[in-house]
């Protein structure tokens, strides 16, 4: 995945968040890019969430395992950076 496509899902996450069909719905984007230890590509998970505590909680989750693996990623909620580890692009 490339900076331009990772950028093209926050955009998305963000319109969707504040202007689009998710807006004042109460769910809640998640989406967490990483750096796969086998490809050595950026690859990403997303979910959507009816209550901001299970988003939370899932992203919690998430981001634990990958800071536990050292493996580099990017947190984005409702479209807003919120955590992030290590590098994701370039050496």
């Amino acid at each position: 995945m490339t900076r331009m496509e990772c950028l093209s899902i926050v955009n998305t996450h963000t319109d969707l968040y504040y202007n689009g069909s998710l807006a004042g719905k109460g769910v809640f984007p998640v989406v967490v890019f990483f750096k796969s230890p086998v490809t050595n590509d950026v690859e990403c998970r997303q979910g959507f969430f009816v209550e901001a505590f299970e988003a939370s909680l899932w992203a919690e989750g998430v981001t634990k395992f990958y800071k536990d693996k050292e493996i580099p990623y990017l947190l984005y909620l409702n479209g807003q950076l919120e955590d992030s580890y290590g590098t994701m692009f370039g050496e």
